[in-house]
């Protein structure tokens, strides 16, 4: 019995994954790229073509780099972790000295907080009481400019460090999935991704808060394999609970890692086949793993509270979800919701988490004002999320038309020509990734592979909720370089 649940689960989720696979195959071809042309049938039929041209490119990047693997070169592990670091750094480190983009918008807020945490000074106040994940990033960045100065391209170089560092991270887990081959292959899909490229020349969390994400993955797989005495898997537990609510403090999505892991760790306990007192036993660390996720995050409230000289809110969500909910902006961000926002925290007496259950009332109303209006609303808001993966050409148009900034590369007379390089790249792993997902079907359940799909399910799931860009599914893109990457190599059952 346990053993069918265990198999159900596993091709439920798959199947779960695929099905959105296709749905995101269907968004990119409705996502409107290429504009060529008049006629809507004719720039239909280029976007389908662009699709193909980027699948027949993908596969023959497949074949070569598959014979590439067998060079001796590779053989040796720390020659693959020098080349998938050199090729993070030096891609990174070339774009970000030839463009030269002003922090504009949130990315302005996080570096401005920065540069006053830097300096030992309060900042943020009420806003950073609503959204307390908003002083994460700025608090590490305040770190590297206290030492060096606050100038962003030491927040750059720090963002590109942060890559590398997953890069790495993701070859580990291709290991731990099956061989070093799916490892390798997948990290060098991401230090190749043209987007993650050029959002290295943005003070953006992305790269901090999917470092963290990764690492808590990695970190609690590694673990939970081991055998080891109680005590010492109890505190291994607790340290693995302060990284999730670390990576919590960046992004908020604690709630959805501790899904993942709880899942993980109930296949884990029906593997064992014990007994239900040794089963309640084995599901101790994991209790203890929450006890220091909340605990943590209550003292890191407690300290931004101190900080700010607000009370945070303990459930920020409310915001997030009004704004998710607008058909007209189609759950991005817009003027009129954030007025409303601005009206609510000028009111006296604030409370940060009374102006999130206020919107949270609000949300219901129009909700059920909206009727089927919200199916629609939910479409458009995965189109939004991933029929494309060039936003990040967006920010940097308004990041140079700053005064103070002076690229060697203008961006918006190269706009289109980037636009379509972020997007053939991304076509092209998505639909490996798809092979690669497909792939997996007929293998023996694997709880490292699971965990992510649960990871790329749950992130869809949360932005068809709340408030959605583009960017949103850069961490997800982890999940489908390791897909994309499982094509290089066989997943050994």
């Amino acid at each position: 019995m346990k053993n069918i649940f265990k198999w159900s689960l596993n091709k439920l989720v798959i199947t779960g994954a695929c099905v959105y696979f296709f749905l995101i195959v269907v968004f990119m071809l409705n996502s409107g790229l290429v504009r060529l042309s008049q006629n809507p049938f004719t720039n239909k039929a280029l976007d389908v073509l662009f699709l193909v041209m980027a699948g027949v490119v993908g596969y023959g990047a497949l074949w070569i780099f598959k014979r590439a693997l067998n060079l001796h070169i590779f053989n040796k592990g720390y020659i693959r972790v020098l080349i998938i670091v050199l090729m993070t750094l030096l891609t990174r480190f070339v774009w970000i000295n030839i463009v030269d983009i002003t922090p504009n918008s949130d990315f302005a807020l996080y570096n401005t907080l920065a540069e006053a945490f830097s300096r030992g000074e309060a900042a943020g106040g009420k806003y950073v009481a609503l959204f307390p994940h908003t002083f994460g990033y700025p608090f590490i960045l305040a770190m590297v400019y206290g030492v060096f100065s606050p100038d962003k391209y030491f927040a750059l170089l720090l963002n590109i460090l942060f890559e590398a560092g997953t890069g790495v991270l993701i070859y580990c887990l291709g290991k731990m999935i099956s061989n070093w081959k799916i490892g390798f292959s997948a990290a060098i899909v991401w230090a190749l991704w043209p987007s993650h490229v050029f959002y290295s020349s943005i003070v953006c969390t992305e790269p901090l808060y999917t470092l963290l994400m990764v690492l808590l993955i990695f970190a609690y797989f590694k673990v939970s394999i081991k055998k080891m005495g109680f005590l010492y898997s109890c505190g291994l537990y607790l340290l693995l609970g302060i990284l999730c609510a670390s990576a919590n403090a960046v992004r908020p999505m604690g709630t959805l890692l501790i899904i993942i892991l709880g899942v993980a760790e109930v296949m884990k306990v029906i593997k064992k086949r014990e007994g239900l007192k040794q089963s309640l036993a084995g599901c101790i660390p994991f209790a203890v793993f929450i006890i220091a996720y909340f605990s943590f995050a209550n003292l890191t409230g407690m300290y931004i509270s101190n900080n700010i000289g607000h009370r945070t809110a303990k459930s920020p969500i409310g915001f997030n979800i009004y704004v998710g909910t607008n058909i007209n902006s189609s759950g991005t961000w817009n003027q009129s919701d954030a007025n409303e926002l601005l009206d609510l925290m000028n009111r006296d007496p604030f409370d940060a988490q009374e102006v999130h259950d206020r919107l949270i009332d609000m949300t219901i109303q129009r909700v059920r004002g909206q009727g089927t209006g919200n199916l629609k609303l939910a479409i458009k808001k995965n189109m939004i999320m991933w029929g494309r993966d060039d936003e990040v050409v967006t920010y940097m148009i308004a990041g140079s038309k700053q005064e103070e900034a002076s690229s060697l590369l203008d961006v918006k007379s190269c706009e289109g020509l980037l636009r379509y390089i972020c997007n053939f790249y991304y076509y092209m792993i998505v639909i490996l990734a798809f092979k690669g997902l497909l792939g997996t079907y007929k293998k023996e359940d694997n709880s490292i592979l699971m965990a992510l799909l649960l990871l790329f399910l749950g992130i869809g799931a949360i932005h068809t909720i709340v408030e959605v860009h583009g960017r949103y599914h850069y961490s997800a893109m982890v999940v489908f370089a390791i897909l994309a990457g499982s094509n290089f190599a066989k997943i050994e059952s």
